[in-house]
């Protein structure tokens, strides 16, 4: 750069006249908050007023959004306070003044017009209610007070902007009043001198809501009583609640009594009405709380109600054509029986110790009718445990199906999916652990004769030949002939036959000789234990299985503690139906005959069981499973 250019560009600087950099004010992007402003509406979705709207808009783009937003939103609702007001409609004014509070934000002024306002709103409410006390109106009491007792004094809210008001905001504050035609504290005066008019009204404000908390509660206790004795013992235990709640020292002798009163009708109401859920958390509540102590019988008569309540809650799924029995005790040794079901029209609590007394007392006739009828029993393993029930439920109802499980919910949905379920006999396999020849028989270790061995025989034929549609999963273990020989000279297994038919089948047919209380043997001279009926996933088809066994159900004496009877249904069958006794395998052929027929002419699952356990001809009497057997008839015959 040569000499003249640099001489030039210093006269420049000493020739042009100096700039003054004046700091520019950031622009506030518009928000949504804005746009509707340009169109006159306020946050709370009203038209602004014109001079509000005007000074608004003036300044919308250099005032904060949320700063403008707070103050139109006290200017809006202390305009519809007073619009309220002038309507007499007091209890809106204070509801409008807890917004107002509640909306407010630090550094902006709360309105003394506004205080007056609530002022004057607490006052007529507490006179209505003064009024209506006279008149022994106590839910007009409870009306007309219960907005202040939502609020207390503390919510009252008031900051003041100490110095000057030179910030934007409170200058557009101040404009937005005066178009308003409100009266704001000079903004002249310090801010230690502001706070002495507004003390005096929080001061007559606080003696007002104390009066109206103590004439409140008065009215509540009223109130709770009054639902009571109409029969509301829900609605009462709501007032007695908000009553001790709010005012602990309310909680005298008689309040407590009646408190007590309406929570154990809350709960029987509840029961009556079948709101079974809502029955078991009230006796939560009554057992959690700690107003009132309960006496033993108060216990038992809540521990009871509870107990009920749960088990309709488990039987959801429950047929119309089944009882449910439950054996119940208290902690005062207390024997109950609970019977319900029937679709509802059955619900019993018998105070019994024994089924024949349950069966013998006058309460149970209903029952007994119901039964009579052709009602299933579904009993709890509390029932199975006391003394003498197989005897006394056969003695009563000898044809009566009688179903058990220890978990009342389960029952009810394997139940409901046996009724149903719609099968056909195309959908059941068909397994035969019998023995063919005397080979089979040793390594089965029975000690048949060639008869008994060919009579077995000869009913497995029977089954084969009746079982139409049915598919037979152990052909090469039962084929005899040449192609017997064949297939027994290069092995056989049927228990993985069985095995892999209990998974994949929707319906299992199982007819064995023998059995102990670990399970059964295979023509192979193998045993499908109970341990491994638990290794299976059954939960694919939850298949109905039909055990035709002569020990088929019973507990083992070793390690393996469950029965096959019961690993099937934890693995995931629906039902087991099987013989608690030996049996004869003509018998148990036929059953499973019927059982198919029943099938084919269209009956669901239970109905055919129903059908079969009623069957005269079943001399033994099946057992039929959810989780754990069930009881026979008799002991006639040996398989």
């Amino acid at each position: 750069m040569g000499y003249w250019s640099k001489s030039s560009a210093i006269l420049a600087l000493i020739v042009l006249p100096p700039v003054a950099f004046a700091p520019v004010e950031p622009r506030i992007e518009p928000r949504s908050y804005d746009r509707r402003l340009q169109e006159r509406i306020g946050p709370d979705g009203r038209v602004l007023p014109t001079g509000v709207w005007d000074t608004l808009r003036q300044s919308v783009t250099t005032t904060p959004a949320q700063g403008l937003r707070s103050t139109l939103q006290l200017r809006s609702t202390l305009q519809r306070m007073q619009e309220s007001a002038a309507q007499g409609n007091w209890a809106e004014v204070w509801a409008q003044s807890n917004d107002l509070n509640l909306h407010s934000y630090s550094g902006e002024h709360f309105p003394d017009q506004a205080e007056s306002l609530r002022l004057q709103a607490a006052n007529h409410l507490l006179g209505n209610a003064t009024r209506a006390r006279t008149r022994g109106a106590w839910k007009e009491v409870y009306s007309s007070l219960q907005p202040l007792s939502e609020s207390t004094t503390d919510r009252i809210r008031r900051t003041f902007v100490p110095g000057p008001r030179t910030s934007r905001l409170v200058e557009l504050s101040e404009n937005a009043s005066k178009s308003l035609n409100l009266f704001t504290p000079s903004p002249h005066l310090d801010a230690a001198e502001q706070p002495l008019l507004t003390l005096n009204v929080q001061a007559k404000l606080q003696n007002t809501l104390a009066s109206a908390k103590t004439l409140f509660s008065e009215a509540t206790a009223q109130v709770a009583e009054q639902t009571l004795r109409a029969g509301d013992p829900g609605g009462a235990v709501r007032f007695f609640r908000e009553l001790l709640d709010s005012a602990p020292d309310q909680a005298t002798p008689r309040t407590v009594a009646l408190f007590k009163r309406a929570y154990l009708g809350f709960a029987e109401t509840n029961y009556a009405n079948h709101e079974w859920q809502s029955t078991s958390s009230v006796c939560d509540e009554i057992h959690k709380q700690q107003y009132f102590p309960l006496t033993p019988s108060e216990k038992e008569r809540i521990s009871l109600i509870q107990s009920r309540s749960q088990n309709w809650l488990q039987a959801t799924s429950l047929p119309t054509g089944t009882l449910v029995v439950d054996h119940i005790t208290t902690e005062r040794h207390g024997s109950y029986f609970q019977v319900f079901g029937a679709g509802g029209a059955i619900d019993l609590l018998v105070r019994a110790s024994t089924i024949r007394e349950l069966l013998g007392h006058p309460d149970f006739r209903s029952a007994k009718d119901q039964i009579a009828r052709g009602t299933d029993l579904l009993l709890t393993p509390s029932v199975t445990k006391v003394p003498e029930w197989l005897e006394s439920l056969r003695h009563d109802f000898p044809d009566t199906i009688v179903w058990s499980d220890p978990y009342i919910g389960e029952a009810s949905q394997s139940l409901a999916a046996l009724q149903e379920a719609k099968l056909t006999p195309a959908d059941f396999d068909l397994a035969i652990l019998l023995p063919k020849n005397a080979k089979q028989q040793a390594a089965m270790g029975l000690g048949w004769t060639e008869a008994e061995r060919d009579h077995a025989w000869q009913s497995a034929a029977y089954l084969k030949s009746n079982a139409r549609g049915a598919f037979v999963v152990t052909p090469a273990t039962n084929r005899t002939g040449l192609w017997g020989w064949v297939a027994d000279s290069m092995g056989t297994d049927s228990k993985k036959d069985v095995m892999h038919s209990l998974t994949n089948a929707k319906g299992v047919l199982i007819l064995f000789a023998h059995g102990d209380r670990e399970g059964v043997y295979t023509p192979e001279g193998q045993k499908l234990t109970v341990r491994d009926v638990r290794s299976l996933d059954l939960h694919k088809n939850h298949p109905i299985v039909l055990l035709l066994s002569c020990e088929g159900d019973g507990r083992g004496d070793s390690d393996v503690s469950s029965s096959l009877a019961r690993e099937l249904k934890n693995s995931g069958a629906t039902a087991v139906w099987s013989y608690g006794h030996k049996v004869d395998a003509a018998e148990a052929s036929s059953a499973a005959v019927k059982f198919l027929d029943n099938i084919r002419s269209g009956k669901t699952p239970l109905e055919s069981f129903r059908s079969l356990s009623r069957d005269r001809a079943i001399r033994s009497g099946p057992e039929i499973h959810l989780k754990v057997q069930l009881q026979q008839r008799s002991t006639n015959g040996e398989a």
